[in-house]
């Protein structure tokens, strides 16, 4: 429940919002114009003062005044392309001080022409129209003041309405411009994204399929080579014919997902069915027939909800993190030890964790492997994140332990 507090602050901070949007609406053009428009316009003004002194040299302090009126006028169009409203003000200021001294419009019609034309270009519709109404009722303030009728009015309107609507045009032409530079720049930046989370997506598929699969051949070749028997040694040659082909089923599975779809990557002799075609039942009894392979004790506890109903997404990215952890086993493990599964569910969360006995450390000394290339964890982890899982691994007790949370759905 909200307090009368925080009630209070929420309805101050919004009434404290609404000024400073309306300010930043009225007062200053949210897409400041590029500096060469500021060099531009502030030339335009500088060539209009300089035409008025030669056609007008100031000759007396009456003069002089005039003199400044205009430049003020003529100053407010610099200031236009970044505070439109501002500008009007100014220009209504001094050009009306010009205007009752002197009676050549002429010089702040042009000014004027310039200023709405520069105004309609920075300003919302809106804003120029609220802009264009004030600046013909000040002519026609004006033109009273000074002539007893409207004349100067519809001189001004016959100039600046025109002035107005190519500037508007023109604003709108460089505001979807803007709009549309912005847009690709996204673009671009959305697609640099897409294109490392592929590559980040193949990196964890190739650590996974390669990774595992040739460790576990090094790790078996490697415990044979040594051996005079020929039934231990045509076994060995058996087990790593076997791996041979379950790396390259996945390794087609992951070509046949890069490329278009039907193509046909099928390899004559290799069968289809590859890990991540399993469910997690057969996919969890083969892992742990691989952990016996390799000489491990695994003892399982399976607690799953049979209500629950598992995402293809969470079945194949827990097998592949089972995977990877049975090669973790494989590397840092004491070997012949014991290899604890628990796995379990909820309505939310499918949960698992795999500890192993490893292998001793001198104090201080990293966990390394001859075979170890350090991507092991950080996969387990980036695929746990990308279903908004979590996952963690580290020595418990002696034991090495990887503790996964993936959601059901």
């Amino acid at each position: 429940m909200t307090g009368p507090a925080e009630t209070a602050e929420t309805g101050a901070g919004s009434a404290a919002t609404a000024p400073r949007s309306l300010a930043s609406a009225m007062w200053a053009n949210r897409a400041p114009l590029p500096v060469i428009f500021y060099v531009v316009s502030g030339c335009v003004a500088a060539f209009f003062v300089i035409d008025y002194v030669l056609n007008n040299p100031p000759g007396s302090g009456q003069d002089l005044l005039e003199l400044l009126a205009f430049a003020g006028a003529s100053a407010s169009l610099p200031v236009a392309c970044r505070y439109p409203v501002t500008a009007a003000a100014i220009f209504m200021v001094f050009a009306g001080a010009f205007a009752l001294w002197d009676d050549q419009i002429g010089f702040i019609t042009l000014v004027a022409f310039i200023l709405t034309a520069v105004i309609g270009a920075v300003s919302r519709i809106p804003v120029t129209g609220y802009i264009v109404i004030a600046l013909l009722l000040w002519s026609a303030v004006i033109s009273l003041a000074q002539h007893g009728d409207l004349f100067y009015l519809a001189t001004f309107a016959l100039f600046c309405l025109p002035a107005a609507f190519v500037g508007v045009a023109f604003g709108g032409l460089r505001r979807r411009i803007v709009h549309t530079e912005q847009a690709n720049r996204e673009l671009a930046e959305n697609s640099e994204r897409v294109r490392v989370r592929e590559r980040e997506s193949l990196a964890r598929d190739l650590h996974d399929i390669v990774a595992h699969q040739l460790t576990i051949i090094s790790l078996v070749s490697g415990s044979k080579r040594r051996s005079t028997d020929v039934e231990k040694l045509r076994e060995s040659t058996a087990e790593v014919h076997d791996l041979s082909n379950e790396a390259l089923r996945d390794l087609r599975k992951l070509v046949s997902i890069l490329r278009e779809p039907g193509t046909d990557t099928a390899v004559q002799g290799v069968p289809e069915r590859s890990l991540l075609d399993m469910e997690l039942y057969d996919g969890l009894e083969y892992l742990k027939g691989r952990f016996s392979a390799l000489g491990f004790g695994v003892e399982s506890l399976i607690d799953l909800d049979p209500d629950v109903r598992l995402s293809r997404a969470t079945v194949s990215s827990a097998l592949r993190i089972l995977q990877e952890c049975c090669t973790n086993v494989a590397k840092y493990a004491v070997p012949g030890s014991e290899v604890t599964i628990e796995l379990s569910s909820t309505q939310e969360w499918l949960t698992f964790t795999v500890d192993s006995t490893m292998k001793e450390q001198p104090r201080g000394a990293r966990r390394t492997s001859p075979l170890s290339s350090g991507q092991g964890v950080l996969g387990i982890v980036e695929r746990a994140s990308l279903l908004r899982g979590y996952a963690a691994a580290e020595p418990v007790g002696g034991r090495w332990s990887v503790w996964v949370m993936l959601p059901v759905g």
